[in-house]
Protein backbone atom coordinates (compact mmCIF):
# COMPACT_ATOMS: atom_id res chain seq x y z
CA UNK A 1 0.00 0.00 0.00
CA UNK A 2 0.65 3.43 -0.67
CA UNK A 3 1.78 5.92 2.23
CA UNK A 4 -0.27 8.70 0.22
CA UNK A 5 -2.89 6.71 -0.31
CA UNK A 6 -4.12 6.73 3.59
CA UNK A 7 -7.50 7.50 4.38
CA UNK A 8 -8.33 9.86 7.32
CA UNK A 9 -9.12 8.13 10.75
CA UNK A 10 -12.46 8.97 12.16
CA UNK A 11 -12.95 9.88 15.44
CA UNK A 12 -15.22 7.64 17.78
CA UNK A 13 -18.78 9.77 18.10
CA UNK A 14 -18.00 10.01 21.50
CA UNK A 15 -15.01 12.42 21.31
CA UNK A 16 -16.53 14.54 18.32
CA UNK A 17 -19.36 15.11 20.79
CA UNK A 18 -16.51 15.94 23.79
CA UNK A 19 -14.85 18.35 21.16
CA UNK A 20 -18.19 20.07 20.17
CA UNK A 21 -19.38 20.64 23.90
CA UNK A 22 -15.39 22.14 24.39
CA UNK A 23 -16.02 24.60 21.50
CA UNK A 24 -19.77 25.43 22.64
CA UNK A 25 -18.90 26.10 25.99
CA UNK A 26 -15.55 28.41 24.98
CA UNK A 27 -18.21 30.23 22.37
CA UNK A 28 -20.18 31.08 25.42
CA UNK A 29 -17.70 32.17 28.10
CA UNK A 30 -16.40 34.51 24.86
CA UNK A 31 -19.87 35.49 24.49
CA UNK A 32 -20.42 36.50 28.23
CA UNK A 33 -17.03 37.92 28.43
CA UNK A 34 -18.10 40.16 25.79
CA UNK A 35 -21.16 41.17 26.81
CA UNK A 36 -19.79 42.05 30.36
CA UNK A 37 -16.87 44.22 28.62
CA UNK A 38 -19.33 45.89 26.72
CA UNK A 39 -21.80 46.62 29.65
CA UNK A 40 -18.77 47.87 31.45
CA UNK A 41 -17.53 50.38 28.88
CA UNK A 42 -20.98 51.65 28.88
CA UNK A 43 -21.00 52.52 32.45
CA UNK A 44 -17.66 53.71 31.99
CA UNK A 45 -18.30 56.74 29.60
CA UNK A 46 -21.75 56.84 31.46
CA UNK A 47 -19.22 57.77 34.74
CA UNK A 48 -17.17 60.07 32.22
CA UNK A 49 -20.23 61.94 31.07
CA UNK A 50 -21.57 62.54 34.76
CA UNK A 51 -18.43 63.67 35.97
CA UNK A 52 -17.83 66.24 33.04
CA UNK A 53 -21.65 67.63 34.40
CA UNK A 54 -20.68 68.00 37.82
CA UNK A 55 -17.41 69.62 37.15
CA UNK A 56 -19.15 72.30 34.94
CA UNK A 57 -22.48 72.49 37.60
CA UNK A 58 -19.40 72.92 40.27
CA UNK A 59 -18.00 75.91 38.34
CA UNK A 60 -21.80 77.73 38.38
CA UNK A 61 -22.53 76.84 42.15
CA UNK A 62 -20.93 79.84 43.32
CA UNK A 63 -23.12 82.22 41.07
CA UNK A 64 -25.96 80.18 42.61
CA UNK A 65 -24.27 81.11 45.87
CA UNK A 66 -24.20 84.95 44.82
CA UNK A 67 -27.95 84.87 43.60
CA UNK A 68 -29.09 83.55 47.08
CA UNK A 69 -27.16 85.84 48.59
CA UNK A 70 -28.49 89.04 46.66
CA UNK A 71 -32.14 87.64 47.21
CA UNK A 72 -31.39 88.04 51.11
CA UNK A 73 -30.77 91.55 50.91
CA UNK A 74 -33.68 92.53 49.48
CA UNK A 75 -35.95 94.14 51.46
CA UNK A 76 -39.53 93.19 52.24
CA UNK A 77 -41.12 96.98 52.97
CA UNK A 78 -38.98 99.47 50.35
CA UNK A 79 -38.47 102.92 51.47
CA UNK A 80 -37.16 105.60 48.50
CA UNK A 81 -33.33 105.29 50.50
CA UNK A 82 -33.88 101.59 51.04
CA UNK A 83 -34.21 101.27 47.03
CA UNK A 84 -31.49 103.20 46.18
CA UNK A 85 -29.02 101.28 48.48
CA UNK A 86 -30.86 98.00 47.11
CA UNK A 87 -30.19 99.38 43.70
CA UNK A 88 -26.51 99.99 44.17
CA UNK A 89 -26.31 96.38 45.65
CA UNK A 90 -28.24 94.89 43.14
CA UNK A 91 -25.99 96.41 40.13
CA UNK A 92 -23.29 95.15 42.04
CA UNK A 93 -24.40 92.03 42.63
CA UNK A 94 -25.11 91.20 38.47
CA UNK A 95 -21.12 92.52 38.18
CA UNK A 96 -20.02 90.09 40.29
CA UNK A 97 -22.36 87.21 38.90
CA UNK A 98 -21.73 88.16 35.63
CA UNK A 99 -17.75 87.66 36.27
CA UNK A 100 -18.24 84.52 37.71
CA UNK A 101 -20.27 83.14 34.80
CA UNK A 102 -17.98 84.88 32.18
CA UNK A 103 -14.72 82.90 34.48
CA UNK A 104 -16.68 79.19 34.47
CA UNK A 105 -17.32 79.91 30.60
CA UNK A 106 -13.85 81.09 30.15
CA UNK A 107 -12.21 78.14 32.22
CA UNK A 108 -14.33 75.60 29.92
CA UNK A 109 -12.86 77.01 26.65
CA UNK A 110 -16.49 78.83 25.93
CA UNK A 111 -15.50 82.09 23.67
CA UNK A 112 -17.96 84.55 22.03
CA UNK A 113 -17.97 84.35 18.58
CA UNK A 114 -16.62 88.23 17.47
CA UNK A 115 -16.22 87.58 13.64
CA UNK A 116 -17.37 90.94 11.82
CA UNK A 117 -18.51 88.94 8.27
CA UNK A 118 -21.21 86.41 8.35
CA UNK A 119 -20.37 83.02 8.62
CA UNK A 120 -22.99 80.21 8.32
CA UNK A 121 -21.42 77.63 10.44
CA UNK A 122 -21.18 80.18 13.31
CA UNK A 123 -24.45 82.88 12.04
CA UNK A 124 -27.90 82.61 12.16
CA UNK A 125 -29.15 85.98 9.97
CA UNK A 126 -32.62 87.09 11.43
CA UNK A 127 -32.58 90.05 8.96
CA UNK A 128 -30.47 91.42 5.69
CA UNK A 129 -31.33 94.98 4.92
CA UNK A 130 -29.26 96.67 2.34
CA UNK A 131 -26.87 99.16 3.10
CA UNK A 132 -23.77 101.20 1.96
CA UNK A 133 -21.46 98.10 3.47
CA UNK A 134 -20.03 95.05 1.70
CA UNK A 135 -22.61 92.35 1.78
CA UNK A 136 -21.94 89.80 4.22
CA UNK A 137 -21.02 92.72 6.53
CA UNK A 138 -22.95 91.85 10.46
CA UNK A 139 -24.45 95.15 10.96
CA UNK A 140 -25.84 94.51 14.53
CA UNK A 141 -25.95 91.39 16.79
CA UNK A 142 -29.30 90.10 18.28
CA UNK A 143 -27.66 87.45 19.92
CA UNK A 144 -24.18 86.61 20.66
CA UNK A 145 -23.15 82.93 19.90
CA UNK A 146 -20.65 81.12 21.65
CA UNK A 147 -18.30 78.30 20.38
CA UNK A 148 -15.51 76.26 22.25
CA UNK A 149 -12.49 75.19 20.10
CA UNK A 150 -13.98 74.82 16.67
CA UNK A 151 -17.30 73.46 18.47
CA UNK A 152 -20.14 75.79 17.87
CA UNK A 153 -22.18 75.96 21.14
CA UNK A 154 -24.82 78.98 20.48
CA UNK A 155 -24.81 80.95 16.85
CA UNK A 156 -25.05 84.48 16.71
CA UNK A 157 -28.34 85.90 16.03
CA UNK A 158 -27.51 88.61 13.33
CA UNK A 159 -28.30 91.08 10.75
CA UNK A 160 -26.28 91.58 7.90
CA UNK A 161 -25.54 93.60 4.61
CA UNK A 162 -27.27 92.12 1.35
CA UNK A 163 -24.92 95.23 -0.17
CA UNK A 164 -24.72 98.64 -1.54
CA UNK A 165 -28.64 100.34 -2.30
CA UNK A 166 -28.90 100.19 -6.15
CA UNK A 167 -29.05 103.55 -7.49
CA UNK A 168 -31.71 103.34 -10.66
CA UNK A 169 -29.70 104.33 -13.60
CA UNK A 170 -32.25 106.97 -14.97
CA UNK A 171 -33.19 109.27 -11.88
CA UNK A 172 -34.63 111.81 -14.61
CA UNK A 173 -37.57 108.65 -15.35
CA UNK A 174 -39.30 109.33 -11.95
CA UNK A 175 -39.43 113.13 -12.59
CA UNK A 176 -41.59 113.36 -16.47
CA UNK A 177 -44.87 114.34 -16.82
CA UNK A 178 -47.96 112.02 -17.07
CA UNK A 179 -49.09 112.61 -20.48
Amino acid sequence: MDKDNKEPQEQPPQEINQKAEEYKDMLQRLQADFENYKKRVEKEIKDAKDASKIEVLRKFLPVLDSFEQAMKTLTKQPTIESLQKENESLRKGFELVYKQIKTAFDSEGVRAITDKHFDPYKHEVLIQEESDSQQGTILQEYQKGYKRGDAIVRHSKVKISSGKVKQDANPAKDNLPNA
